[in-house]
């Protein structure tokens, strides 16, 4: 059900989604106990519905909890525990809580970087989100350097025509 649930946001169809998440989650609870990573994984997949539902506090809710079940069972230095940092990092930044969301996209880096190296595209994406919250703070500069390091990046992963390297060159822009 929750690959099925994936399938179903990706097509954005959410309240199918969302239903799908839950039985799942419920299962997974049952069966797992409440302190899986299966269990987290879900969590997270309901809480990215509720966040392109606009429902942010909901999300931030799973996000955390699935965050806390995360470092317990894989340590705080896992590219999941970096995801979910940095998927609390955009609810909150849509939330207008640009501190909060910055410290989570600092620490979510500073794992990606060390874990998967300096090149990778979640290193990029990463570095397109601090940069954006550097754009809203007015620190012209930092975003600039972000956003370039960002572009840098995915042009060698992705190619110049890859719609993500368009994005960020419209966000220099």
């Amino acid at each position: 059900k929750d690959s099925l649930g994936v399938t179903l946001w990706r097509q954005g169809r959410l309240s199918e989604a969302l239903r799908l998440y839950e039985e799942a989650l419920e299962v997974r609870e049952a069966v797992l106990g409440g302190e899986h990573v299966l269990v987290a994984k879900t969590m997270v997949n309901r809480a990215n519905v509720y966040f392109k539902q606009g429902q942010c506090v909901r999300a931030l809710a799973d996000y955390s909890r699935a965050l806390e079940i995360e470092k317990r069972t894989l340590g705080e230095e896992h590219v999941l525990v970096a995801k979910t940092k940095n998927n609390m990092g955009e609810a909150l930044r849509v939330e207008g809580k640009l501190t909060d969301a910055l410290q989570l996209y600092t620490e979510s880096l500073s794992v990606l970087v060390k874990v998967l190296g300096s090149g990778h595209v979640l290193v990029a994406n990463t570095k397109n989100n601090i940069a954006g919250i550097y754009l809203k703070q007015d620190k012209w500069e930092e975003a600039l350097r972000c956003y370039s390091e960002s572009l840098e990046i995915k042009i060698k992963v992705l190619g110049r025509d890859h719609v993500d390297v368009a994005n960020t060159v419209e966000n220099i822009g």
